[in-house]
């Protein structure tokens, strides 16, 4: 705090720049001429303590631990950029976490400043060089801004004009087409540049000629490109790779890099990690890596490297492997065996060969001789052979190992056997691990996730698994075995715990009602496809307060669904598909979070409730097909506005379909793709862990399983009802719906003319419904449409021609009465050429009028009055040309 206050030309700066933001959070309450007068008390203002001028203007405010603030804590608009320039003495200006959208004009005015933070705004802007040019004494500058917004980049040239620059961040970023020299300048770029990071920017081709020219930056240390576009990178990686011989951490990934690698990395002896994951390298590891004595981590995962293990070791041979502690190269094509001497990698720390072709056996030695190895990954290969304790006998900072996908690989360890180490994450899924469960889990108090599915375990689940952690699992997959018996309520303390496909029988009551426990913590229990004792769920007060996720499917559970369900208010995803309940859907109005409700194949009947329209306000996937609902469709579920999979099939609905569909916005416009996801960190690799959730959907005539695009699908299926009425014109302004299904239904009237607005439709069933009239020609607009079904129903005339829906089978319009045209077998419409158009099939005509068309005088008459019409026709066309040459003539002769 200064002693004197400040001055008076910035403090009313200030308050103009207030007065044009938008503050709902009132975060600038301080900011006032009432009672605080001196602004080098307000919040995010400092003042130098001799001058009393502004030096520091920080709008980044943190909220996150202040409950007061239960809206996003930002600001937006623009910032006055008049009053900016009022403030010529700020040094530092931090406007990161908010959202503004425009850069402030002027920057360039605020000649003192040595710190500008613009990170994480939907800027939307062009930035010229004489904005930044000016500011030479800027040191640290962010443009990392966020992923709605881009940034227009005229060029790079007023990187040289920064001479006391360290750290440049610039994200969403388009270098302009014509900047074609954005090498040279970052290669040109002041001599105190240490650090330069982009992220999803796009840069043009580079103009060769101009690199000869360019002087490497001899302070670059951090250079950081991902998930951007490098055109002629093949020309350009090269020359990246000479930006500074002082380069300390080199990162280029998920950058579309191509080919091999070049082995030219000798000059940058300096060199700690290297990151060149997620491209599309070949080959194997340069030779040029061996002599990086400084190298400590080296991560080449997720490219198409095509060699052997022997022969990256024989790259790492030179002083390299003595400071080397992270190989990654999982997810390439490595092939050939695991090598003995990996213990020419002394100090390695954490080893990546997962999802390769590496097979063989794995000897007792090659692990164990790595004494400091911490994070092991071989998962998705083809080892085969025994893994014992004998392996693990020297691995005693071993905190993750992974092994999952090796289904050939036994672990035989000693039932008596304590662990060396403490593990914090144990994937063995599809490793022969039982039959019976593995004691030496008991000594392992740090896991927090584990998955043991599919490793042939048939033994029951120990009640002190789960019991013996310090911390909460965040994650356990046992599915896939032979449990039996009770699930413990030990195992209430897993965070997301997935027990399905066990084919013993199991009982639940002890783990959902057990209250003499502390209340669970589960949020995901993914418990389909078993056998059960009861068969039915308890209907006790569970004791699983927390739930997010409960997908029950198909377990043949009875009964009523328990009203104890409706407890949880937290549940985002109800799966109860593929059982017997019966009775009525219990009250889960105050399940408001719900996103997912699937209770397909069940029994369960009365009507459709109107709680779901009314209270279940962020539903977006609703399947209730195949019960005994019956009754109207409730008007209420057109305020689902999120819904992009509204499934009401096969019940026993009757009415018409509501006219307020169009109110489900999400079918009417593009939104976001519904985020059926589960937060839980995973402590491997700290990546958050997804809930995949799939359904199966009738699609195209036949159930499909979906997982990957269910975000991207809008569906509406109402067949297999007892629906009446027409179409309401109003289902046609639902342009994203993708599959819609009214088949097997008493809908009668005109299929809509505007039909055709429904653009991205793939697949559209309106048979065995009364439609009649004919098919509308806006039907061949639709370009999407591969699967169309217009069969039995009373439709007549001709099949509109297009490409499209000629290209259907004629299954697709059998038994309609009056429908001809192709496909159809009768191909040809009568009147087809008559000037009537009467479109009266052939086939539907009386034996009378087939026997009176087949008389002899009829088809000479025919004949006859074909030969004068020809003859008449032949002279009409000769007169008219002679008087179009008559014509022209006369037109050359006005010329003329």
């Amino acid at each position: 705090m200064c002693e004197g206050v400040c001055i008076e030309k910035e403090r009313q700066a200030l308050l103009t720049i207030k007065g044009g933001l938008v503050d709902t959070n009132n975060l600038l309450s301080s900011w006032t001429t009432n009672n605080n007068l001196d602004c080098c008390n307000w919040r995010g203002i400092r003042c130098d303590n001799l001058t009393n001028h502004i030096i520091a203007l920080d709008l980044n405010f943190d909220c996150l631990d202040n409950d007061d603030f239960m809206e996003p804590c930002f600001m937006g608009s623009e910032i006055d950029h008049y009053s900016l320039v009022e403030l010529q003495h700020l040094r530092y200006l931090d406007l990161s976490n908010n959202n503004f959208n425009k850069i402030p004009k002027f920057l360039g005015s605020l000649t003192k400043l040595k710190y500008l933070n613009l990170a994480n705004n939907p800027i939307i802007d062009t930035i010229k060089s004489p904005q930044l040019q000016n500011l030479t004494k800027l040191e640290f500058l962010d443009l990392d801004i966020d992923q709605s917004g881009k940034l227009i980049l005229i060029n790079l040239e007023w990187l040289s004009y920064l001479p006391s620059l360290k750290i440049l961040r610039l994200s969403n970023t388009n270098l302009n087409d014509k900047a074609t020299n954005w090498l040279h300048s970052i290669k040109s770029s002041t001599p105190s540049l240490l650090s330069l990071h982009f992220d999803n920017c796009v840069f043009p081709q580079v103009d060769v000629l101009s690199l000869s020219h360019a002087n490497s930056s001899n302070s670059l240390k951090d250079f950081h490109i991902s998930f951007s576009t490098i055109l002629n990178h093949s020309i350009i990686f090269p020359w990246l790779l000479n930006l500074s011989t002082n380069m300390v951490n080199l990162t280029i990934r998920e950058s579309q890099l191509q080919g091999g690698l070049p082995n030219s990395f000798e000059n940058m002896r300096f060199l700690e990690r290297i990151d060149l994951s997620s491209n599309e390298f070949e080959g194997g590891i340069p030779k040029s890596f061996s002599d990086l004595c400084n190298l400590k981590e080296l991560n080449m995962g997720f490219n198409k490297l095509n060699t052997t293990l022997p022969q990256i070791l024989e790259s790492l041979n030179g002083c390299a492997k003595n400071s080397l502690e992270m190989l990654d190269v999982g997810y390439n094509k490595i092939r050939g065996t695991f090598p003995n001497n990996f213990s020419m990698l002394p100090n390695l720390k954490w080893l990546d060969v997962s999802y390769n072709k590496l097979n063989g056996t794995l000897s007792e030695n090659i692990i164990g001789e790595l004494h400091h190895l911490e994070k092991l990954y071989m998962s998705s290969n083809s080892f085969i052979g025994f893994v014992s304790d004998v392996h693990f006998q020297n691995n005693s900072k071993l905190k993750d190992l992974e092994l999952s996908g090796n289904s050939l690989l036994t672990l035989n360890f000693t039932p008596t056997w304590i662990p060396p180490f403490q593990l914090e994450s144990l994937l063995l899924r599809s490793c022969k691990l039982g039959p019976h469960f593995p004691t030496w889990l008991k000594t392992q108090v740090y896991i927090s996730e584990i998955d043991i599915s599919n490793s042939g375990i048939q033994d029951e689940i120990p009640n002190w698994f789960c019991n013996q952690t310090l911390f909460p699992l965040a994650f356990a997959n046992l599915s896939s075995n032979q449990f039996h018996g009770v699930i413990p309520p030990s195992l209430s303390n897993v965070i997301s715990l997935y027990f399905s496909n066990n084919d013993k029988l199991i009982s639940l009551t002890s783990f959902l009602c057990n209250q003499t426990h502390h209340q669970g913590i589960t949020s995901v229990l993914e418990f389909s496809n078993n056998m059960v004792f009861e068969k039915s769920l308890p209907n006790c007060e569970w004791s699983l307060k927390k739930l997010v996720v409960l997908n029950l499917n198909n377990n043949q559970f009875s009964g009523v669904v328990p009203r104890s369900i409706g407890l949880l208010h937290d549940l985002s995803f109800l799966i109860l598909r593929q059982n017997n309940f019966s009775g009525y859907l219990p009250s889960l109005q105050n399940c408001t979070q719900l996103q997912v409700l699937d209770v397909v194949e069940n029994n369960l009947e009365g009507y459709i409730p109107s709680w779901i329209g009314e209270r279940l306000q962020n539903l977006q996937f609703l399947r209730l097909k195949s019960n005994k609902f019956y009754g109207v469709i409730p008007l209420s579920l057109c305020h689902l506005q999120l819904v992009q999979i509204l499934d009401l099939s096969s019940n026993n609905l009757i009415g018409a379909i509501p006219s307020c569909i169009d109110n489900i916005t999400s079918m009417v416009k593009a939104q976001d793709t519904f985020g059926l996801i589960f937060a839980s960190i995973s402590s491997t690799k700290k990546q958050y862990m997804f809930y995949n959730f799939n359904a199966l959907i009738m699609w195209k005539g036949a159930d499909h399983e979906y997982i990957d695009i269910l975000g991207l699908l809008r569906m509406i299926d109402l067949s297999y009802n007892k629906l009446s009425g027409k179409i309401p014109h109003e289902l046609t302004n639902l342009m994203e719906a993708v599959v819609l299904n009214l088949s097997r239904n008493n809908l009668s009237g005109e299929i809509p003319s505007d039909i055709g607005k429904l653009s991205n439709l793939d697949s559209l069933d309106l048979s065995h419904n009364k439609f009649s009239g004919v098919i509308p020609t806006s039907l061949a607009q639709l370009s999407f449409l591969s699967y169309m079904d217009l069969s039995s129903n009373q439709l007549s005339g001709k099949i509109p021609t297009s490409t499209q829906l000629q290209s259907f089978n004629a299954s697709s319009y059998m038994n309609n009465i009056g429908l001809c045209g192709p496909p159809l077998t009768n191909s040809s419409c009568l009147g087809d050429n008559d000037d009537d158009g009467d479109q009266e099939s052939i086939d539907d005509r009386s034996d009378h009028d087939v026997e009176w068309l087949d008389m002899p005088w009829l088809r000479m008459g025919v004949w006859i009055g074909f030969l004068v019409g020809f003859v008449g026709v032949c002279a009409t066309l000769w007169l008219t040309s002679m008087r179009v040459l008559s014509f022209h003539s006369l037109i050359k002769s006005f010329e003329n």
